[in-house]
Parts: C-alpha cells; structure tokens; sequence
C-alpha cells in the first residue's frame, strides 16, 4: 500500500553530506538552507514536504548528473519500507516541481528522464563549487558555435530592441524555419533536410511561448523551392525573424549553413557553417536544433536557464526510420499515411522505445481512420500506439494529442478528450495541430467561440495550411458565422482556388445564409474543376436558384445510391434530407453512428442537416450519441 506524504521535521538527518558541501545551495531566485532544512524564495520560506525536499537535495548536490530513479529509491525509502515506489516518486516530482513554479515540459530546474530518473539543469551555487550543468556530453564544438551564434543574434538584435514590431500580444514575436535547402547530388533523401527544418521547429517551439511563437511545419513547407523574398515570406506568415539553411552530403560528410534574417529590412544577422561525418545524421539533426533552442532560452529568457528536448533514440537506424514516416505522412493523403504506418513500425521495432515514432504511429493510424481506411481496426491500434508513447514519456504532447483525437472521432467521448487536448497545449502550447484538433472537441460541444478561438490559434501558428485555413471557416459554420465563414473560405481559395473543402464551405456557408444564387455559382465552379459535363453546368445558368440546387443534389447524390455499400453515410443522409427525403436521411445517419462515424459528433450544429431538427428520430439519435462517451474500447 502506497504511503502518504508526511509533514516534513527538520533535522540534520537528510542524506546531505554537509562536511563535504556548502550548508547553503542557491538556484535562481531560491536557496536550499540544509542547517534548518528549508527551502526559502527570495528569502521567504516556501512549504514543502518531506520526500521532495529530500529529492531537491538528491539533484543538487549532482547538478547536471543524471540521478538514476533506483538511487532516489534507496535514499527516500530506506531498505524495508515497502511503498508503490513510483508512484510516490512521481507525485514527490510533481510536488517539487509546484513548489519552484517549474513546468516538465518547459523546465527552468528539473528535467525528467523518462525510465531513467532526474537531473537538476540550472546553475547551482555552493554546492562543491559552482556547477553549471551540461545536459549533453561530447557533442561538436562547431554545433554548439552554431547555436551560441543563432542565440547571441537573435537575443541582441531581437529581443533588445523595442522599435521592432511585435505581435498583438505585446512582445510575443513570431519565428518561422524556413525549408532546409538539400544542395547535395545524392537523391531520395529529401527527408533529411526536412527532417532537420521539422526538428528545430520542434525545439524552438517549446522555449517560452507566450512570448515566442513558431510557425508550424505544414505553413514553413509550403516556401520549399520557392524564390519569394524574404520580406514577402514574412508578410504572408506574419513572422518577425526567418531561420534558413542548407545541407549538402559528399563524400562521407555533410555540411549545414543556417543563417539567421530580420524580417522588416532584411537583414543577415548572422550566420556559420559547419560540417561534420555525414554518418553521424543523427547526432547533426538532434544536436543541432537542441543546441540551438538552448542557447536561444538562455540568451532571451534568462530567468529560464535550460530548455530540455525530449528524448530521441540514439539508434541512427531508428531516428532514420522515423524521419522518412514522418515525410510520408506530412504528405497528407491515404497513400502516404499507408507508407508513414510502414517506416514507422520499423521505427519502432528497431528502438521499442523511441516514444516520438510511437506518437508519429498513432497520428497515422488516427488519420488512416479518419478517412475510412478500416476504422475498427485503426483506431484501437492508434490508441494503443498513444498509450505507449506516454507509457516512455508520460510529458509527450504529441502522444497526448493523438490520444484525445481517438477520444473524440472513435469513442466520442467528447469531454476526454478535450482534457488531453488541453494537456497536450500545457506541455506544447505551439503545437499548432492539437489547437486545430481541440477545435472539433469544443464545436461538438456547443462551445463555439472557443472553438473559433483554438482555430484562430492554429492558424497564427500555421498560417498557410489550407486545411486548417478552411476549418477555420467551417467552425464559423458551424456557430451560424456565415459571413466570417465565407471570409475565411475565400481566403483558402486564395491560396489554391481547386481546394474542395473550402468550396465546399464556401457553397454551404452562402446556402445557410439565404443566398441560393451565390451556392449555385460556387458550386458551378467546384463542378467544373472537377471536370463535370459542360453541357449540363451551362444549363444551371438558365434555372431558378432553388431548382438548380435540387439537380446539384440529385446529380451527387445518384451515384452515391447506385454504390451504396462504398458511400459515405454523412453525405448520402444530408443529400437526402436536402431533397426531401428525411426518413431515408435518418436511416443513413443511424447507419453512420452504427459505424462510428466521428462526423455524427456535429449532427445538431452542422447545417446541412436544419431541415431535421425537432424530429423525434433525429433528436433521439443525437441524444444517444452524446451519452455513448464509453463508445468500443
């Protein structure tokens, strides 16, 4: 049975070996006094319990060593005290941690080595003299150069000076990595260079992000191979600094130029070049990005002196694995999901304990299901993917979010969910696809404006994704915002005016609001790209709007019924019910609650289906959805 944290008495009985270190330890605005064995702030004594004052003491006096969980095991609980170890271990952590204000996944002084232990990773005063903690051993002089220079430029130039703009939020600025630029003459490797632009994103997105937001992957991608300026790349992101750099491999080696550029003038506020064994792809990518976002938080935020990476595998196998799943699956379409699933099962097999390529797993399987490829069988294996991503690190935003996207789209259990979106923004609140992803939670809730305002954050982080772009508009769809709705639509179908989701939203968003002859026309277009008859697109011209509507229905809804063991549910039942037949829509919508259609989650706030509202039938159907939380396990 688990024992319960005792108040602490102070004694001199602490494990600490006061004949051989300082009686007094200092950390930055906190000071451990081992004589009365308080921990005090700013000369004001802080409360804390027993086992994590003695677990503050154990990572002190080894700062920036790991402090291996068993040895934490022998000095908290003596030999014959049985307790649940790690349990009690977790929680002396997490109290620890409420003390000092710290945060595990953005830590300023405790960094968590998931299976392993702690390490303490700020400057320690009086403790066998001055340590400042090196959290990585034996990494290349040339990389840690690279990053002091990104660091030093940017905290100069950057944050010193006032004049620049900054965002509505005051001094929060936006960042954006710009696409590694391969230069080298070996193919089929692409996934490298991308590899590295994904990996430094990842890191700078985790140092302090209310005052620094990083523009997303899916938007920084989407300059690849373009020759915009760079003024103009910034005006379209709405970023305030620009990373660029360029990798070439030959002859065994490989060589990285990055280079840091103001936005407003232009300017090249510094650059280097490195180059190291191209075989140590590994070390490059990992170190480069870590090192980097290090040296930035220690320039910009001295009041946090460390940022901590997540841990990668050190398996260059693994980690190569990894990065060719992740390239396919930022290709966004089944196919690539498919090959995403491939490398990174391979991924895995070959470190079982690489949590990021379980996370990566599970968003594949999520998304392979999302769009009806085997659905019963995805999702729990999504789930299980998730689960032992968290399993490693339980601090993981990434297997957080996959997690809560089965939640949502195969449970339904809508308010799970949503906390484990939440938790996931807690530990990576520049994650921008879990701020897109909560968004569906809150809408199938009813909570709109939030909805609105998580895809509103999504899009500030990822601005040039049409997906999330023309989410944005369906939310306001779906909030009964028609005109924001067709705003926003508009403005995706600026960016790529054949995008079908947001037409879609576009002919849907001016049919709620009344405008049938707006709906015929968007729909006209979208038909047309689509390569539809002519002859028979020209003839809508000449038609009432409302009896123009009636054959765009008929003329997608046909072929649905002629295939209905291939059709998709949701949108042979709102084609029904469009065209009058409402109890044939109700049979379809049950169909698609029956198979765990996650779109039935926004029956009651989707307007396609208004018509049946007030309907017995349908209002019980809703009704039973919103209480099946439990959903297939």
């Amino acid at each position: 049975m688990a024992m319960t944290a005792e108040p602490r008495v102070p004694s001199d009985d602490r494990g600490l070996e006061a004949s051989s270190a300082s009686e007094i330890l200092r950390f930055g605005i906190f000071e451990l006094d081992r004589r009365s064995g308080e921990l005090r702030r700013q000369g004001r004594r802080v409360a804390l319990g027993d086992k994590p004052f003695q677990l503050l003491s154990a990572l002190l006096e080894r700062p920036g060593e790991v402090v291996l969980r068993e040895e934490l095991q022998s000095r908290l609980w003596p030999p014959g005290v049985h307790v649940d170890f790690d349990r009690n271990l977790n929680t002396a952590a997490t109290n620890l941690r409420s003390a000092l204000g710290d945060s595990a996944s953005s830590p300023r002084f405790i960094e968590t080595l998931p299976k392993r232990g702690y390490r303490f990773i700020a400057p320690v005063g009086g403790a066998r003299g001055d340590a400042a903690p090196s959290r990585r051993g034996g990494w290349s002089a040339v990389l840690i150069a690279a990053a002091l220079g990104i660091a030093l430029a940017f905290g100069w130039f950057a944050w010193r000076d006032s004049s620049l703009p900054t965002t509505d939020d005051g001094d929060r600025r936006l960042l954006a990595v710009m696409p590694f630029e391969d230069l080298g003459p070996e193919t089929g490797a692409t996934y490298l260079s991308d590899g590295l632009t994904e990996e430094l994103i990842a890191e700078l997105g985790r140092l302090r992000p209310e005052r620094l937001g990083v523009i997303a992957r899916m938007s920084s991608m989407s300059y690849k191979g373009t020759d915009k300026r760079v003024d103009q790349i910034a005006d379209e992101l709405g970023a305030d600094y620009l990373v660029e750099g360029s990798l070439r491999r030959f002859d065994g080696r490989i060589r990285v130029v990055v280079q840091l550029v103001r936005a407003d003038d232009q300017t090249r506020l510094w650059s280097t070049t490195f180059e190291e064994a191209s075989e140590d792809i590994l070390g490059v990518q990992i170190d480069l990005a870590a090192r980097a976002a290090e040296a930035l938080a220690a320039t910009l935020f001295p009041d946090q002196p460390a940022v901590t990476a997540h841990e990668h595998t050190r398996d260059p196998a693994a980690f190569d694995a990894y990065l060719q799943g992740r390239y396919e699956w930022n290709r966004f379409d089944g196919e690539g999901y498919l090959a995403a699933v491939e490398h990174l099962e391979r991924a895995v097999e070959i470190d079982p304990d690489y949590a990021l390529a379980w996370a990566g797993l599970a968003d594949a399987h999520n998304l392979l299901a999302f769009d009806e490829y085997a659905p019963a069988e995805r999702f729990p294996r999504a789930r299980e993917a998730a689960e032992r991503a968290l399993e490693i690190d339980p601090d993981l935003a990434e297997g957080h979010n996959a997690l809560a996207f089965g939640l949502l789209y195969w449970n339904f259990d809508v308010a799970a969910a949503d906390s484990s979106f939440a938790h996931a923004l807690e530990l990576s609140p520049n994650l921008a696809m879990a701020h897109h992803w909560r968004a569906g939670a809150l809408a199938a809730s009813r909570r709109h404006d939030e909805a609105i305002t998580a895809m509103q954050r999504a899009v500030e982080l990822d601005p040039r994704s049409l997906s999330v772009l023309s989410d944005l508009g369906w939310y306001f769809l779906f909030a009964d915002r028609y005109d924001e709705a067709i705003t926003e639509c508009r403005r995706t179908l600026g960016l790529r005016e054949d995008y079908g989701w947001a037409s879609l939203c576009l002919f849907e968003a001016h049919h709620a609001r009344g405008d049938f002859a707006s709906a015929v026309g968007t729909e006209t277009v979208r038909l047309r790209q689509q390569g539809a008859p002519s002859e028979w697109l020209d003839s809508l011209a000449g038609m009432e709007p409302t009896a123009a509507l009636q054959a765009i229905f008929r003329y997608h809804l046909d072929p649905l019924l002629a295939a209905p063991a291939d059709a998709d549910p949701i949108a042979v039942a709102h084609l029904l019910a469009r065209t009058g037949d409402s109890a044939g829509a109700l049979e379809w919508l049950e169909r698609a609650y029956r198979d765990r259609n996650g779109w039935v989650l926004f029956l009651d706030v989707d307007p396609r289906f208004d018509s049946l509202h007030g309907m017995r039938r349908f209002e019980a159907l809703v009704t039973e959805i919103r209480a099946s939380a439990d959903g297939p396990a």
